[in-house]
């Protein structure tokens, strides 16, 4: 069996990166730790003198926050007339996605994205935000996710336009086997308009 002359190709460096960030992580902020030489060190045990610094080694590590719950405390002026002090008024509360609901928009958005983005069940995150203190029941999370769907139906509404908006007839051909019966064939026939964008029509073979 032939081997490579000098050093295994499979060895590697131990002082050399095999890890290095990439071009996004370099606009990421950085925090800088400082370790200094201790006390006891800083002396040249040659001369005696106390040593200087004069250089700075500089390495990185890719660090994160775990997830954080705060609460937001909506504080809302009141306000009334110095003189008469029958006319009243009140700061109004910015609209929320979820009225008389402690949820925030930003937990909304952490939630939504968690569960259709990422495909983490609300459960799982219920457990999560529990390992933080945080108790939170499954039927909430999905009671503020009808919500939320709710919120979003203008938008899709505006994404299915788009996608519909061209006149695309496209037949797609998919046999299907019924026990005992004719073999039938079943397409898709997409219209521009919005009420009627898909339709299933049935012939048989």
């Amino acid at each position: 069996r032939a081997w490579h002359r000098g050093r295994c190709p499979s060895a590697r460096d131990p002082e050399a990166r095999t890890d290095t960030p990439s071009a996004a992580a370099q606009a990421l902020p950085r925090i800088d730790i400082e370790h200094r030489l201790p006390e006891d060190e800083r002396t040249c045990p040659h001369h005696g003198v106390e040593l200087e610094r004069f250089a700075e080694v500089v390495s990185e590590q890719l660090d994160i926050i775990p997830m954080q719950v705060r609460v937001l405390r909506h504080v809302r002026g009141k306000y009334r007339c110095p003189c008469c002090e029958g006319h009243l008024r009140t700061a109004p509360m910015p609209a929320q996605p979820v009225p008389k609901s402690f949820a925030s928009p930003g937990l909304l958005a952490c939630i939504a994205t968690a569960k259709y983005a990422d495909a983490l069940p609300l459960y799982r995150q219920c457990q999560q935000l529990q390992r933080i203190g945080v108790e939170l029941s499954r039927t909430t999370l999905a009671t503020w996710m009808v919500r939320v769907g709710e919120l979003v139906v203008p938008l899709i509404n505006v994404l299915r336009d788009e996608l519909v908006g061209a006149i695309l007839e496209e037949h797609v051909p998919v046999d299907v086997k019924v026990q005992r019966r004719a073999p039938t064939r079943r397409w898709a026939l997409l219209q521009p308009t919005a009420s009627d964008a898909l339709r299933t029509s049935v012939t048989s073979m």
